[in-house]
């Protein structure tokens, strides 16, 4: 029998604490890799990963059964990683515009899919923080505008408008890297 998220967070709320240790392993890694695409940096992003963990156990009262669980988690990583940015003065944008010049394929024989996902992964690098969390949670964690926009705490609209700035930015930072 599989067991919700929000039957789990519920029984968490109520005291029955070893129950987090599922939902620690249904989503470790998810959120390691949502971390990782922010700070590329291995070490935070496990850091960050336990605090959030630390955080669903410190705030476990504040979460409201009715909402889905996934995307309280994300309100609390997301809040986790502006922290933690804060605190250590780390930049949102993990490369300039200089450094890709020097950007080149592993191996030049690889497939064109590759490299344009290389320099998408490049581009994303050179967004702002908030535009790139808007691609991340919509492409890689396969976010609906409505969750996005639970996460966010803005309107679904708002987030629309949002979004298609962000993939507009994307797709322009694609196509200046691609011609150097």
């Amino acid at each position: 029998m599989n067991l919700s998220d929000e039957f789990m967070m519920q029984k968490v709320k109520e005291g029955e604490v070893e129950r987090l240790a599922l939902l620690f392993e249904r989503y470790h890694l998810e959120l390691y890799n949502f971390f990782l695409k922010f700070s590329r940096d291995k070490d935070l992003s496990s850091d960050l990963t336990q605090n959030v963990f630390y955080r669903i156990l410190k705030y476990k009262n504040s979460y409201k059964s009715h909402k889905k669980f996934r995307t309280w988690m994300y309100m609390i990583a997301r809040n986790t990683r502006i922290d933690a940015f804060k605190k250590n003065k780390i930049s949102y944008h993990s490369e300039d515009i200089e450094s890709i010049k020097n950007f080149k394929v592993d191996d030049v024989s690889e497939i064109e899919e590759r490299e344009s996902s290389d320099v998408i992964k490049k581009a994303l690098s050179l967004m702002n923080h908030e535009k790139r969390e808007l691609i991340i949670m919509s492409f890689y964690l396969e976010m609906s505008t409505s969750e996005i926009a639970k996460v966010l705490e803005i309107s679904e609209n708002n987030t629309r408008v949002r979004f298609h700035r962000a993939l507009t930015d994307l797709k322009s930072i694609y196509n200046k890297i691609s011609k150097l």
